[in-house]
């Protein structure tokens, strides 16, 4: 039989963490493999994960700057598509 449908792509998952004042690395480090086996189930393959060190999220890239443009010119040199999830806190008042 031949078969007419496209091939599905999979989803590629790129974790980005950031380790802020009140945040150990254990703590983000269980957050981030809670977020890797969430994209797993999800049926995405995670390709990388990237932390960074910060007093507090910026905007509008959650990480600082330069690091978010190293994370966009990675993705384009792997010339596919990357969805970026970045692993936000809520933090309550």
């Amino acid at each position: 039989m031949i078969e007419t449908r496209p091939k599905k792509t999979q989803e590629r998952a790129l974790l980005i963490g950031l380790e802020k004042k009140g945040v150990s690395k254990w703590d983000l480090h269980d957050s981030l493999e809670e977020l890797r086996e969430l994209a797993n189930s999800a049926g995405a393959e995670v390709v990388d994960t990237v932390t960074q060190k910060l007093p507090k999220p910026t905007a509008p890239y959650y990480i600082g700057r330069g690091k978010a443009e190293s994370i966009k010119e990675s993705c384009q040199d792997q010339r596919g598509k990357i969805y970026s999830r970045a692993r936000f806190s809520i933090e309550r008042n």
